[in-house]
């Protein structure tokens, strides 16, 4: 027998099969005794399938960004100091230590112009409008004594200040225009609510109040006092000088 290669035994046992035997087939080895999944799985119920859909976790998918943009992660972690921020931050921090009256207030949806005219009509009484920046403002007061003003920097803020304490004239702007909402503010040295702010605009002008307490000081100073202590004697002698002259006419 000639030497011949695998392929042609192979090639030649199949050439000189019987007619009608069927071919050997071929196939893998699958382990552990398992077999392929030739069929589809069965769909699962409508109301199972539903109830997986509404369940399934939504899970953001990260945007992309473009390299060295506002969005990357290294360039924001760079902070270069901007000149024009730390000049606003200068002017703001004058503008708080130099106002005796600073009052937070909380500005609803309003065109500019209506703005302008509220600026103007508490310019009039000497009141200024400064709309703010709440990062900037938080900077400024914390650590200091205004610290809990804080906690109305809240969306957008405006903040009215004077150099004198006008809670009266601020009242009476800011009750007749609906665009802009009092919060609170620091006057004199005290944290004062919008409640307060309300009581306080109900009081009296200081001079008003000066003249009440000069009055105040002289009764307690002994003017009306000896005024009335005297009146008894006085009363009397009026009493018996008439006496004395009725007695005589009729002598």
């Amino acid at each position: 027998m000639s030497c011949i290669t695998q392929r042609e035994f192979y090639s030649r046992k199949y050439l000189q099969r019987p007619k009608g035997a069927i071919p050997q087939i071929w196939y893998s080895q699958v382990r552990h005794g398992h077999k392929f999944r030739t069929k589809k799985p069965r769909p699962k119920p409508m109301e199972r399938r539903i109830f997986e859909a509404v369940t399934a976790p939504v899970i953001e998918k990260p945007m992309p960004y473009l390299r060295f943009s506002c969005r990357d992660p290294a360039t924001s972690q760079v902070k270069e100091e901007n000149p024009y921020e730390q000049f606003l931050i200068r002017q703001l921090r004058k503008t708080v230590e130099q106002s005796e009256m600073i009052i937070i207030c909380h500005r609803l949806p309003c065109s500019s112009v209506r703005l302008r005219e509220i600026k103007i009509d508490l310019k009039l009484k000497d009141l200024y409008m400064h709309v703010l920046n709440n990062t900037h403002m938080g900077e400024i007061i914390k650590d200091t004594e205004k610290a809990n003003l804080s906690y109305l920097l809240t969306g957008d803020s405006i903040m009215i200040t004077s150099k004198d304490v006008k809670i009266k004239e601020v009242w009476n702007v800011l009750r007749k225009c609906s665009e802009i909402v009092p919060l609170g503010g620091y006057v004199k040295n005290r944290l004062i609510t919008k409640q307060q702010i309300q009581e306080l605009s109900k009081l009296p002008s200081i001079e008003l109040q000066l003249g009440e307490l000069v009055s105040i000081l002289n009764l307690i100073g002994g003017a009306r006092t000896s005024s009335l202590l005297s009146s008894h004697q006085q009363t009397l002698s009026a009493t018996l000088q008439q006496y004395h002259k009725q007695e005589s006419e009729n002598s």
